[in-house]
């Protein structure tokens, strides 16, 4: 089965989601991985926690949510059908998730609740990063014949969204921003967009890897992890 997003618990715990509901739990690292039971067939697709809170996000809507670092389990009411691609839990309390025609979910309860956040597109969206409970960046597009790419952001918690020119057509996947300013943005063939304005501009950085990037995690201003493969 694929994997499809991972999320750091703690220093040596980590939790993996993939398709057909698949968890995987490990304590020590990586070395070892415990299958856990998510109490649902449909792909998760993307995963977040803060402290031993983890929520999960899936096909057809799917919200899962667990209290105890990823040991159990419990599926969340989602007052929609759409595909839901990434997640982001900001803290104890908030929480966003976004997916398919332009749905941007919130809780504001720990994942308990959620509530649909207009954001005048139905563009798909396929990550979402939040540097806090108000500042807040979802990417996306459309995968065809002919792609598109969408870069939203609010300064208001989800309230409204505004659409950030983007220099590329290539859709993207991920976004990850180190701070209010800085950020990356990574999508098909290579894609890889730069700000270190808030959004406010985006340039692409070069690269010849034609292969599709699903994934971006910034350490820092210097150090950033990209991950990706062959579409096929």
């Amino acid at each position: 089965r694929c994997l499809q997003s991972t999320t750091k618990i703690s220093e040596n715990s980590q939790c993996a989601v993939g398709l057909y509901g698949e968890i995987l739990l490990t304590s020590d690292n990586g070395n070892n991985w415990i299958n856990k039971i998510s109490n649902t067939t449909n792909h998760l697709y993307g995963i977040s926690a803060f402290n031993s809170t983890i929520i999960s996000v899936g096909a057809n809507g799917t919200i899962l949510k667990s209290t105890d670092s990823g040991n159990s389990w419990l599926i969340k009411s989602s007052p929609s059908n759409y595909d839901l691609m990434s997640v982001k839990v900001v803290n104890e309390n908030i929480a966003f998730a976004c997916g398919f025609n332009g749905l941007v979910l919130k809780s504001t309860d720990g994942g308990e609740t959620w509530l649909t956040k207009n954001t005048f597109s139905y563009e798909h969206l396929r990550g979402i990063d939040f540097v806090d409970e108000s500042n807040g960046f979802a990417v996306g597009g459309s995968v065809g014949e002919i792609t598109t790419s969408i870069i939203l952001k609010t300064t208001n918690g989800g309230d409204t969204w505004s659409n950030l020119y983007s220099p590329s057509l290539n859709t993207l996947n991920a976004v990850d921003f180190f701070d209010e300013q800085f950020g990356i943005a990574v999508g098909i063939r290579g894609n890889i967009l730069k700000t270190t304005n808030g959004g406010s501009s985006w340039t692409s950085a070069y690269t010849d890897i034609p292969h599709w990037l699903y994934s971006v995690y910034v350490i820092s201003k210097t150090h950033i992890f990209i991950c990706g493969g062959n579409v096929n």
